[in-house]
């Protein structure tokens, strides 16, 4: 009995956050005698969708067209909710391959912590992180937003007297590359005294268990 080879996946479960997205990639076991199509689809469009842009919103469905080799076809998946769905390749003369789509919350966390600061000194930079959640809650790993959305995050200053911030929100914007999981602004210190800085969840997006929403800056003299 001679076996047809399989198309298979980077992974057997994709993990990614409500509204980010992530890479993933397909190849067929062995070469083909000639070109083929291999077809990817998601089974719930109203959990996930797939794209072979960074940029680009997805679909349901994605083919890679005239594949005459085993390199792995790469796309990315986006987190419409919470929840989980599958996603299956099919390419002829081959067995069909799946795997599993684990759609996580998402958070965003202060990556800054506390400290202090003279009030003659130059800004503080604050970075605030885009992460993908565990089932429970917590911090797990950066994450991009994905195409078609933007969000964007107030960062406040407590005592404005005390120290500014120099940019808020921060705009979040889906597609816009791999490192659009984090936005910076700063501190400015202005005069001697305690500040607490605090970043404010946009709606739709979970607080992180074991993140950071604030910071306490401390100006001083000199």
């Amino acid at each position: 009995t001679v076996t047809a080879p399989s198309v298979t996946f980077s992974t057997s479960n994709v993990v990614v956050g409500k509204d980010l997205q992530r890479t993933a990639s397909v190849r067929l076991a062995e070469a083909p005698p000639e070109p083929v199509d291999i077809t990817v689809a998601v089974a719930s469009g109203s959990a996930a969708l797939i794209s072979t842009s960074r940029s680009e919103e997805g679909t349901t469905s994605i083919t890679f067209s005239g594949v005459t080799t085993t390199t792995n076809q790469t796309f990315y998946v986006q987190g419409l909710i919470e929840g989980a769905t599958t996603i299956s390749a099919q390419a002829a003369g081959y067995n069909d391959g799946q795997t599993n789509v684990s759609l996580r919350p998402s958070g965003f966390h202060l990556a800054t912590g506390n400290f202090s600061i003279a009030e003659s000194a130059t800004n503080r930079n604050l970075s605030v992180d885009l992460y993908y959640l565990s089932a429970n809650g917590g911090l797990v790993s950066q994450q991009e937003l994905r195409p078609g959305i933007t969000v964007e995050v107030p960062v406040t200053s407590s005592d404005p007297i005390v120290g500014s911030i120099t940019t808020s929100p921060l705009s979040f914007s889906g597609g816009s590359g791999s490192s659009n999981w984090r936005r910076t602004t700063q501190f400015n210190p202005l005069s001697p005294g305690t500040s607490i800085v605090s970043i404010t969840h946009p709606a739709g997006f979970s607080i992180p268990t074991n993140g950071s929403t604030s910071l306490t800056a401390t100006v001083t003299d000199g």
